[in-house]
This record gives C-alpha cells, sequence and structure tokens, in this order.
C-alpha cells in the first residue's frame, strides 16, 4: 500500500492450498441464508508470509438493489448502530458478497495461483479489507482464523468471540515490515463456502478506527 508495509497475500493460496490436500475441492452450490452447519475438526498448518498486492486504485462500484440477502450477523447481535446512509455498498459478484463502506472507497480483485482476494481500501489507505473464499468444508472456523492470524505472524488479544454458529471475531496486533498495525479479523463458516475478511490500521490509529472496522465487518451480507 502506498506509503507503508503491505500484508501477506500469498499466505491465502499455502493456507487454501493446504487445506485442500485433506478433501477433494470441489465448487460447492451458493451458500444458503439459514445457519451453517458445524463442521468437523481439521488439524491445519500455518503457513509463512509471503507478499501482497497492491491497494486498489479503482473507485467500489455500488451495489445494485438485490431482492433477498443473507446477513450473517443478525441485528440483535450487532455491537455497531447501521451504517450511514451515506456509505457505499461495494458487492464483488464473484464471492457472492456484499459489504457497507465509507463513501469513496476503492475496490478491486486480485488473483493468484488460482486464489481470488477482493481488497478494498478507503482513499488514504488508512484502512484496508481482504475478503478471501475456501470451498473446503473441512478446516473450522478457529482452525481457519489460527492459520490466517499465524501466517501473518499476528497476535490476537484476548479470546476470539464466536457471535453466531459458525461466525466469530478477534483483534490484535502485529508487525508488517518494521511497523505496527492493528486488525480486526471475521471469519464466516458455511457448509460449503468459508467467508475471511480481515481489516487492517496503522496501530496508532486503532482507537480512531475502532467502530469503523467493526461496523464494516458487522454489515457483511451474502447476495
Amino acid at each position: 500500500m502506498k506509503n507503508r508495509a503491505l500484508l501477506s497475500f500469498a499466505f491465502v493460496v499455502l493456507i487454501f492450498l493446504a487445506f485442500a490436500c485433506k478433501a477433494p475441492q470441489q465448487a460447492g452450490p451458493a451458500a444458503p441464508a439459514g445457519t451453517a452447519d458445524k463442521k468437523p475438526a481439521a488439524a491445519s498448518k500455518a503457513p509463512e508470509p509471503k507478499a501482497t498486492p497492491a491497494a486498489p486504485t479503482k473507485t467500489a462500484p455500488e451495489a445494485a438493489p438485490k431482492p433477498e440477502k443473507a446477513e450473517a450477523l443478525p441485528d440483535a447481535k450487532k455491537s455497531q448502530p447501521p451504517a450511514p446512509k451515506d456509505w457505499t455498498t461495494i458487492v464483488n459478484k464473484d464471492f457472492g458478497i456484499q459489504f457497507k463502506v465509507p463513501a469513496h472507497w476503492n475496490a478491486d480483485s486480485s488473483e493468484q495461483d488460482g486464489v481470488q482476494m477482493f481488497v478494498a481500501a478507503s482513499p488514504d489507505n488508512d484502512l484496508e479489507m481482504y475478503v478471501l473464499v475456501n470451498k473446503d468444508p473441512n478446516p473450522t472456523a478457529k482452525e481457519i482464523l489460527d492459520a490466517v492470524v499465524d501466517s501473518l505472524g499476528f497476535h490476537v488479544e484476548g479470546e476470539f468471540k464466536q457471535v453466531a454458529d459458525g461466525l466469530i471475531y478477534a483483534h490484535g496486533k502485529g508487525t508488517d515490515k518494521g511497523k505496527q498495525v492493528g486488525f480486526y479479523i471475521m471469519v464466516y463458516a458455511y457448509e460449503h463456502n468459508n467467508y475471511v475478511a480481515f481489516i487492517t490500521t496503522p496501530s496508532d490509529h486503532m482507537d480512531k478506527n475502532d467502530e469503523t472496522m467493526i461496523q464494516i465487518l458487522e454489515s457483511f451480507e451474502l447476495i
């Protein structure tokens, strides 16, 4: 990203390829709007961190209205108020997801070795969001969270929080090429699709951006 170190990207390829070795990879059907089935436990090994793509420079398109959406987190369990009306809804049709973000964010997709990542960032790159999807039904949400955080060399502060069946959150801090960053990460595990979204900001901006980071993650919906 501009003027500061980027988070790891190729770790995604290694994580998901490692999971893929445990069970045949099949493109599953679109994730159901209902509660996810629980997954059997499966051991996972954290890969080594690698490099990441640059921050997007293309303005994020607004999502077209959809008749039905599946919210990952029920309103009753959200810790933040609904996104302001002037926020933008950004969508990735390949993943079948959308998020609400402050206006004027940039968004784009990057692909490496067949693994695609949805990247979104504030115009000043103060906040950067990465979204991945994996169709291996074996790893649990906690195993995926541990693998991603470990591969980044980050530290989760406290315990992860399970807010719904298959949906967990964690936050913490880490060092990326000598610079301190803070992050929030969400793992949303469905029967056939596992979604991972994490948002980062410089550590000294964590207090300022804390509520916004959570609010963005809580706006996650399937389309």
